[in-house]
């Protein structure tokens, strides 16, 4: 299993995963990349003139958790049915598309292509779409400033200025000065979503749930029946409000997360891997420590501190036949 977390900010998604496979005897793997773009950017698409053109859509990207080659198998399945357009790119649509039937349809292709009972596993997916704007709730922004507020490690009151945690300082993005002055619309920023999936296949029985964050919500699926109630709460709004706010902060943010769980439970392990979405790109940065990237190759540590290169969870199964993430 995995710890694998979704926050979705203001102007930015942000996904995270730690890099650990354990097999069958229970062996574990601290080279996986378990993060991979679903949709980068551009489509073609027919607007209400019926003119072909191609259009500025959006980012999805994925982070599984669970049996790696069910993960696999329905990671998939949904690429190539977004490809063909039998499923959309918009990411709204792709969650309602992504319902129970449709869980039920790919547990019969699993089974059908001989694969077994007893699977389970989950992905989570964060996506943007440029045809709508961002659209946030001000008594949310409240409520995370109160929260940001209650969890501060010190206080800066009556400090001298070079004593100040700069860290501690709440700042108000300018992007809510523009939507509370249009209703909770933020006209320059995308429309974005985060939910997650869960799906398994057992002999008689068939489980599947799924959870969605809207903005200023995060989600965390993990080992040991770990969610986002079980993380702190003030980490969205960390994220969102610190004084320094840029990718670094927020990685040491969600890489110190996932690395406390760690501690607790050695199916999780401690190097990180962040996806990033904004407006106009989406990118993958790891801690600088922990991986090096020589011939077009990336390379992490290992529990022994040997480097070991790196492959995607899509990858994985040709080395390892049975794997859980």
């Amino acid at each position: 299993m995995t710890l694998i977390i979704g926050l979705n900010l203001s102007d930015k998604l942000y996904l995270a995963a730690d890099t650990r496979a354990t097999d069958q005897k229970g062996n574990h793997f601290d080279n996986v990349i378990k993060i991979a773009h679903l949709v980068t950017l551009r489509f073609h698409k027919i607007d209400k003139q019926n003119i072909d053109k191609i259009v500025n859509e959006g980012y999805i990207s994925v982070a599984v958790a669970g049996n790696i080659r069910l993960a696999s198998f329905i990671y998939k399945n949904i690429q190539e049915s977004i490809q063909s357009r039998s499923l959309s790119s918009d990411i709204r649509e792709l969650y309602d598309s992504l319902d129970e039937p449709w869980s039920i349809e790919m547990a019969n292709k699993w089974l059908d292509s001989g694969n077994k009972y007893e699977k389970t596993c989950c992905l989570m997916f964060a996506g943007t779409f440029s045809d709508r704007p961002k659209q946030v709730s001000i008594p949310r922004v409240n409520e995370l400033m109160e929260i940001y507020e209650k969890n501060r490690k010190v206080s800066n009151v009556n400090l001298p200025a070079d004593q100040v945690n700069l860290d501690d300082i709440i700042m108000i993005p300018s992007q809510f000065v523009d939507a509370t002055m249009n209703e909770g619309l933020i006209s320059d920023l995308p429309d974005s979503l985060l939910f997650c999936i869960e799906i398994g296949i057992y002999r008689g029985k068939h489980h599947f749930k799924k959870v969605k964050a809207e903005w200023g919500e995060f989600i965390a699926r993990g080992s040991n029946g770990i969610t986002e109630n079980k993380l702190p709460p003030e980490i969205l709004a960390r994220c969102e409000f610190l004084f320094n706010r840029n990718d670094k902060n927020s990685a040491e943010i969600l890489s110190g997360t996932i690395r406390e769980f760690a501690q607790k439970f050695n199916t999780i392990g401690n190097k990180i891997i962040i996806n990033a979405i904004s407006k106009d790109k989406t990118m993958l940065f790891k801690n600088q420590k922990d991986y090096m990237e020589k011939d077009g190759k990336t390379y992490f540590k290992n529990e022994a501190e040997e480097w070991v290169e790196a492959v995607t969870f899509l990858d994985y199964l040709s080395q390892n036949k049975s794997c859980d993430l």
